[in-house]
């Protein structure tokens, strides 16, 4: 019904005036009550979900650990812990700063130009527009010049942190690998423990 009636308010006669002026105090009010429906079903399935390990806490107990999955999250925690430790600001090396300093930048550059200059990067187009009529046939043109710059920083902001992410990531994965290759040798244990612990993204 939220959506319904808002799609109603936004319909307009031949004059320019809303076909439905109400619809949009209604949707106002639908929304809030959705909301609070949302709300109410959320702590109430809390509250049911506590009661459920309250009272049958000894069945949940009782069930057995699935040991490929134990050992799985075991792995995830190590590698994170790893990735946790390698990707501390004190311990990058210069070029690792420099690529997240630049992907937090130019995200920030691209959400200023999408917030303050909303007219310049997008043309006006809501639900009920259509392409033939208020783009001039071509799709393209919702996106104005300085919206493209935007977008391509955007992307570029992705980019530079999946860049980031994946070297951390293989580097996490290589210093758990080595540790779990030298474990069965206590001489070279320590070693290796204190190589990762100072290793840093190269």
């Amino acid at each position: 019904l939220t959506g319904s009636f808002t799609y109603m308010s936004s319909l307009r006669l031949d004059n320019g005036k809303q076909e439905f002026p109400w619809a949009g105090t209604v949707a106002t009010i639908f929304a809030a009550v959705t909301a609070s429906v949302q709300f109410g079903s959320m702590v109430l399935a809390a509250y049911y979900l506590e009661q459920t390990v309250s009272n049958r806490q000894g069945e949940l107990d009782a069930i057995p650990i699935d040991e490929e999955v134990k050992e799985r999250d075991e792995q995830d925690e190590a590698l994170k812990g790893k990735y946790d430790e390698l990707t501390e600001w004190n311990v990058l090396r210069y070029w690792a700063k420099v690529v997240l300093g630049l992907s937090v930048t130019t995200m920030i550059m691209s959400c200023y130009l999408v917030q303050l200059f909303a007219s310049d990067c997008f043309s006006d187009f809501e639900i009920t527009s259509t392409i033939d009529q208020h783009l001039e046939g071509d799709w393209k043109k919702l996106v104005k010049p300085t919206g493209v710059v935007a977008i391509v920083l955007l992307l570029l902001s992705c980019l530079l942190l999946y860049i980031f992410r994946q070297c951390a990531m293989e580097k996490a994965n290589h210093l758990i690998s080595t540790c779990s290759e030298v474990s069965s040798h206590p001489s070279s244990l320590e070693i290796t423990t204190n190589y990762a612990r100072h290793e840093t993204m190269s």
